[in-house]
C-alpha cells in the first residue's frame, strides 16, 4: 500500500501546464496530485466487474494506463472519486481473423511495449510516438497518429473488437455491428472501462524509408521563423502528396526536430524533401545536431524516444495544443500556430 501521492508522483509523466502554472498574483499553490479517495489495482475484467458493481452508482471513476495524458483528469480525478489502475493487464497476444493477422492489448500497455511486441511480428500500427502513453487511452481518443496516420489510417479504425465493462459492472465484448463499439471511438472513457482491444495489424513493409534532422535553436524568435517556413512547406509540398508525411516537433529544450516519412507509396527522391528543410535551418543558421535515416516502421515509430527519455521534471509540465481545420491552413492559421504556440 502506498500514499496517494506516492502513486501520483510514481505514475504520472506529465501533466498539462494548465494544472501546475502558479496564479497571476503569485501566490503559492498546494502540490498537484491526485484527489480520489481509492486507487484500486484490478488484474482482470471479474475484477473491475466487481468493483464497480460495488459502487454506489454516484461514483464517479477514473482509469489510468500510461500517466500520459494532457488533461490529468484521470490522473488528478476528483474528489471522493475510485481510480482504477489498470498497469498489470499487460496482456499481448497475436492470432489470425480470417485472412487478417490481429493483435489483443490489455489496457495496462504502453506503447514502448507494442511497438516492440508488433515488430517482433513484423507487422505495424498507426502507433503515437510517445513511449510512455497508454495504448487504450490512445484509442478511444481516436488515435491520430503523426507520422503514419496517411498510410494506415487512425489507430481507432484498426480496431475489430473490444472488452469493457459499463458502469453497472456487465463485462461485454463489443464489436462494429454494436452501437456502442463505434461510439467508444471517440468518446474517451465516458461510456465503459476498456479492458483490452484487438487491432487488425499492417504489414511492417508499409513505411519505406524515414528521415529525420534535428536542429539547435537559441531564442523562440529563430524557433519561430523556423516553424513558420517549415509549416507552410509541410502545407505547400506534403499535404498534396499522401505518399508522404512530416512532423515538426519544436522542444523547450532548443531543438527542432523535423521527421519526413515515405510510405511504401512513395516513388520520389527522399532527399528532395528533406534538403529545403536543411536549406531553412542553414539560412537562420541553426546547427544540425543530428541527421538519421530509417529504412522500417520500427524505427520510424522509435525516433522520438531519445528525446522524450531526455526532457527531465517528475511529474513533467507540458502544453498540448491541437488547431483543426476543414482544408489545408491559412496563412493566418499557420501565423497563429507558430507566434503564439511555438512562440
Amino acid at each position: 500500500m502506498e500514499t496517494s501521492h506516492a502513486w501520483f508522483m510514481r505514475r504520472a509523466w506529465s501533466m498539462s501546464a494548465n494544472r501546475v502554472l502558479l496564479p497571476e498574483d503569485g501566490s503559492p499553490v498546494d502540490p498537484v496530485t491526485t484527489l480520489a479517495a481509492t486507487i484500486h489495482h484490478p488484474r482482470s475484467a471479474e475484477e473491475i466487474a466487481r468493483i464497480v458493481a460495488a459502487l454506489p452508482p454516484t461514483t464517479p471513476i477514473a482509469c489510468v494506463s500510461g500517466g500520459h495524458e494532457s488533461s490529468n483528469a484521470a490522473l488528478v480525478a476528483g474528489t471522493g472519486a475510485v481510480i482504477l489502475d489498470l498497469v498489470h493487464l499487460k496482456g499481448i497476444a497475436f492470432d489470425r481473423i480470417g485472412e487478417d493477422a490481429v493483435v489483443t492489448v490489455g489496457s495496462g500497455v504502453v506503447f514502448r511495449e507494442l511497438v516492440e511486441a508488433v515488430h517482433a511480428h513484423g507487422g505495424a500500427l498507426p502507433v503515437g510516438t510517445g513511449p510512455g502513453v497508454g495504448v487504450v487511452g490512445y484509442v478511444v481518443n481516436g488515435g491520430l497518429s503523426s507520422y503514419f496516420s496517411r498510410r494506415l489510417g487512425l489507430l481507432g479504425q484498426r480496431v475489430l473488437r473490444m472488452t469493457v465493462v459499463t458502469a453497472a459492472g456487465e463485462i461485454r465484448v463489443l464489436t462494429p455491428g454494436d452501437p456502442l463499439f463505434t461510439a467508444m471511438l471517440g468518446a474517451g472513457s465516458a461510456l465503459a472501462i476498456v479492458v483490452d482491444i484487438t487491432f487488425r495489424l499492417a504489414p511492417g513493409g508499409a513505411i519505406a524509408a524515414a528521415e529525420q534532422r534535428v536542429f539547435g535553436y537559441a531564442t523562440r524568435a529563430e524557433a519561430v521563423r523556423y516553424a513558420r517556413a517549415a509549416t507552410r512547406y509541410l502545407r505547400d509540398r506534403v499535404l498534396p502528396d499522401p505518399s508522404v508525411s512530416l512532423e515538426l516537433v519544436v522542444t523547450g529544450g532548443g531543438a527542432i526536430v523535423t521527421t519526413a516519412i515515405m510510405y511504401d507509396t512513395f516513388t520520389g527522391d527522399a532527399s528532395s524533401f528533406v534538403n529545403p528543410l536543411e536549406t531553412l535551418a542553414a539560412q537562420i543558421g541553426l546547427p544540425t545536431l543530428a541527421s538519421t535515416r530509417w529504412t522500417t516502421w520500427y524505427e520510424a515509430a522509435a525516433a522520438l524516444w531519445p528525446v522524450i527519455a531526455g526532457q527531465t521534471g517528475n511529474p513533467l509540465a507540458v502544453l498540448y495544443h491541437c488547431v483543426g481545420t476543414e482544408a489545408a491552413p491559412t496563412d493566418a492559421v499557420v501565423d497563429y500556430v507558430c507566434d503564439t504556440i511555438v512562440g
